[in-house]
């Protein structure tokens, strides 16, 4: 009975993102109260959040979207969520994400980024309106993030980072900002899977691995923490312009796509089914 009501709230409330993913980024309930030690403080997560927003407000009002973000630093929960009612889309972040030990601006720019990706990242989509868990971070890394970061530019110490990941870029990209972009997103996109792995309760990521597995159909659930990290980084370095908008309806316009002769910066296929497989 129980299940049978939740079933008739998600058919009634057509604004719900709650009935394809839990209305939720993160599966368990966490707390932090604003009088913990963060590396935030609210300033910062305001802003952070106000940056990205105002990048594709412009975006999406041209797509005849409204998209209104909400920060609720004053939140204990940690997560963060997206919903709409008709033309406006709604962005919600809980300021207990923004306390996270291991959240810094560039984790909550992700977040953010995957937030707006269940707007606008186009399919393959888990309902009318909203692209699926897998979909929203690889638009974070194809689309968004390059956004923000050309922006907000910052120089990297790549001999700091793993060798795997800055030749992985290295082999995608020529010129060095492109370069520079891809591994901020990859090691940003590494953060953010260990959080989701802590949060969870799970394994984290490897960056010099990935997850071996291999879906029989698209998975619109949030992915494993490496499966999800595998998802930024082919995001990460995949060559189509951050100009190039997905579809919402053709899965190879403006994504790295086998159909289209595409190796690197695919979606993983522990969570993606290509429809057009040659």
């Amino acid at each position: 009975m129980k299940k049978l009501i939740l079933f008739l709230i998600c058919i009634l409330t057509v604004n719900s993102y709650a009935c394809f993913n839990g209305d939720k980024l993160f599966r368990k309930n966490m707390y932090i109260s604003t009088n913990e030690k963060s590396n935030l403080d609210q300033q910062d997560f305001e802003d952070v959040i106000a940056d990205v927003v105002d990048i594709y407000k412009p975006i999406m009002k041209d797509m005849g979207l409204m998209l209104k973000s909400f920060a609720n630093w004053n939140s204990s929960q940690v997560n963060a969520r997206a919903d709409r009612k008709g033309r406006i889309r709604r962005i919600i972040i809980f300021g207990g994400i923004g306390r996270h030990k291991l959240v810094n601006k560039d984790e909550l720019r992700l977040i953010i980024c995957h937030e707006i990706g269940h707007h606008i990242g186009g399919a393959p989509k888990a309902s009318s309106w909203a692209s699926g868990e897998g979909q929203a971070d690889y638009f974070a890394s194809t689309k968004c993030l390059r956004k923000v970061f050309l922006k907000y530019p910052i120089e990297l110490d790549l001999n700091q980072v793993p060798k795997n990941i800055v030749q992985k870029c290295e082999n995608a990209f020529e010129q060095y900002k492109d370069v520079q972009v891809c591994v901020r997103s990859s090691i940003t996109g590494l953060n953010t899977a260990k959080l989701f792995a802590e949060l969870n309760g799970t394994t984290p990521p490897d960056p010099q691995m990935h997850d071996p597995s291999v879906v029989t159909s698209t998975k619109h659930r949030h992915p494993l923490p490496q499966c999800r990290f595998d998802t930024y980084s082919a995001g990460a370095n995949c060559s189509i312009s951050h100009h190039t908008a997905f579809s919402s309806k053709d899965e190879t316009i403006g994504a790295c796509h086998e159909i289209n002769g595409h190796f690197i910066g695919i979606r993983p296929k522990c969570w993606f089914k290509a429809k057009n497989n040659p």
